[in-house]
């Protein structure tokens, strides 16, 4: 029996024997191709929903809450629009202060794109009444993944966020580029976009900022909702895996999630971690899966994760968390049924992915050898540390604006870059555009799982304190940390860096004089495709065996000519990688 067919019985086996639903994706924004690239529209206004028995007034996109999901290729360009439909107001001139609650922007968080205009430019601000467009062109070698994006105008980050205008994106993943196995790429996924509403916290903040918009009528006003839902049900078949696709959106607080096993029989739902923060776990030796054993899931208040699910016992389960008062909190259940017996499931076989080469391991690079052989190298401390005048800086410095570095010197494009995180631990700190590898850390417990996170694991948001390292890959212009608990990044917990050379937002040098050119492929030679497609890309023509399994094995560089003379392999060349397919 096909798995369509098997999920869409026990879809109607549910509905109709226990009144159940079962929760689906978010729908994703339609993008237009008229005109040869990806154009599409978000609007952002005020909104009323009632969840969980409780009514209140907030912005979000396209009037839903989540906003709709962004799904991108690599190698192409999107236009992307966002029309402010709130009330105008005059911006303020308050500085580290809620304010700007009319203004609006979006922030991409976890694309490895361009952090300057009309790109992810966080200072480009949208009043009422106005709109802007972002143009995003996405490297031929990004990494497929799972990202989101918020507004992230200082001073109204936390009220629009915490409000509820989030949403998923999803770069679509390459089989063939990226080494993927034909377990990850027909996988049954669900995107779940788990937001934590403090609806009560948030009227504060919000009456801080003479908030003309938020309110809510009380009763019960911290909850948790998954794709706009309160409690829902997540539908499993007994013995198959599903990808769960999750982003965690929280104002200020980290969460586990534990699913939890019917009756205590901790043997019955197994789970897989496969990515966090839109990248594929990587550890020392570059291996994915790894068990979760513990069935814990570790999110700071702005994580990413992906996790393969599978349960052999049909039955109700539940996905709990115990950041309210130490208690658990049931957040969703996971209904697995099995109307017509289990059949036997796909193996979860370990394999080492390819990685593009902003995402290249960095733990076993020797500084003085990059150095050698003619690259930068660069060392940093950063701090996050309460200040005198109140709140918390960066290196004892409160936000000064966007012309400020917060280091002596700019980081050079393609420089490699090692720094030193102290003070983080209850400030999980994000930094935009490049992802970070982790190099060391204080305590190696991020989370009560220890395979959740190893050392080798690529972040772009960490709550402990660690030594990082990232390449200052591609692009240059701005680059933006700061704390994630919005209140604080709210109150000047941010700064900002510059890296000099590289490439702008349309793939042209940055700085022509830095002696740092930009070296972004702009022909991918990718195909323009006239849709997203909803699965990651397929190898191509490529041998299928017996019942339908795919054996491809990568090697090392052989005797090509050798082997393609005597009809032992096919093989593709890319020219990024060289890759050798045995058809066995």
């Amino acid at each position: 029996m096909c798995l369509s067919a098997i999920i869409f019985v026990c879809v109607i086996f549910i509905e109709f024997s226990n009144g159940q639903t079962c929760l689906s994706s978010p729908p994703e924004l339609q993008w237009n191709t008229a005109t040869g690239v990806f154009e599409g529209e978000l609007t952002f206004g005020a909104e009323t929903f009632t969840i969980n028995g409780v009514t209140f007034t907030t912005r979000a996109h396209n009037g839903r809450i989540p906003s709709p999901t962004l799904r991108f290729k690599r190698g192409q360009e999107y236009h992307l629009k966002l029309i402010n439909t709130l009330s105008p107001e005059p911006a303020s001139t308050l500085h580290n202060e809620i304010k700007d609650l009319q203004w609006t922007n979006i922030h991409t968080h976890g694309l490895h794109i361009s952090g300057e205009s009309p790109a992810d430019n966080i200072f480009d601000k949208i009043n009422g009444g106005e709109d802007h467009l972002y143009i995003y062109n996405f490297p031929c070698d990004h990494a497929g993944g799972l990202s989101w994006y918020h507004p992230h105008v200082h001073g109204s980050t936390a009220v629009q966020v915490g409000g509820g205008a989030v949403g998923a994106i999803i770069v679509e993943e390459d089989a063939r580029a990226e080494g993927l196995p034909l377990w990850l790429i027909s996988m049954e996924e669900i995107v779940l976009v788990i937001q934590h509403l403090e609806l009560n916290r948030l009227r504060g903040i919000a009456r801080r900022g003479s908030d003309p918009v938020f309110n809510f009528n009380g009763g019960n006003s911290d909850f948790w909702i998954i794709n706009g839902e309160y409690q829902p049900d997540i539908c499993l078949t007994t013995g198959k895996w599903k990808r769960f696709r999750i982003v965690n959106s929280d104002m200020r607080r980290a969460n586990e999630y534990t699913i939890d096993a019917a009756g205590g029989d901790t043997s019955s739902c197994n789970v897989y971690l496969i990515s966090k923060d839109g990248v594929l776990i990587h550890g020392q030796n570059n291996q994915v899966p790894r068990e979760i054993t513990t069935r814990t899931m570790y999110f700071t208040v702005a994580s990413r994760a992906e996790v393969a699910v599978k349960c052999t016992q049909s039955g109700s389960y539940s996905i709990t968390t115990s950041a309210i008062n130490g208690a658990n909190t049931v957040i969703a259940n996971i209904v697995v049924c099995d109307p017509f017996g289990t059949e036997a499931d796909i193996q979860l076989t370990p394999f080492h992915p390819i990685r593009p080469r902003y995402l290249h391991s960095l733990i076993d690079v020797d500084p003085a050898k990059w150095i050698s052989d003619g690259g930068e190298y660069n060392t940093e401390t950063v701090s996050i540390d309460r200040i005198a005048e109140g709140g918390f800086g960066f290196n004892n410095q409160l936000f000064a604006g966007q012309t400020t570095n917060i280091f002596t010197n700019p980081l050079r494009a393609g420089s490699l870059q090692q720094w030193t995180l102290s003070r983080n631990n209850n400030h999980p700190l994000h930094i935009h555009v490049n992802h970070f590898q982790i190099l060391s850390l204080r305590r190696n417990d991020i989370g009560s799982d220890p395979n959740w996170t190893e050392i080798g694991d690529w972040l772009d948001i960490i709550n402990e304190e660690a030594t990082i390292r990232f390449v200052a890959d591609r692009f240059g212009g701005h680059v933006i940390m700061h704390c994630h608990i919005l209140e604080h990044e709210d109150a000047g917990t941010m700064a900002l860096t510059f890296i000099e050379g590289g490439c702008d937002a349309f793939g042209n040098d940055i700085s022509p004089n830095s002696g740092l050119p930009c070296d972004k492929q702009k022909n991918c030679n990718i195909p323009f495709i006239k849709q997203p497609t909803t699965a990651p890309t397929l190898i191509p023509d490529v041998e299928h065996l017996e019942h339908n399994v795919l054996k491809i094995v990568i090697v090392a560089p052989i005797d090509v000519e050798e082997m393609v003379s005597a009809d032992k392999i096919n093989y593709y060349e890319d020219d990024t990688y060289d890759l050798f397919f045995f058809l066995i």
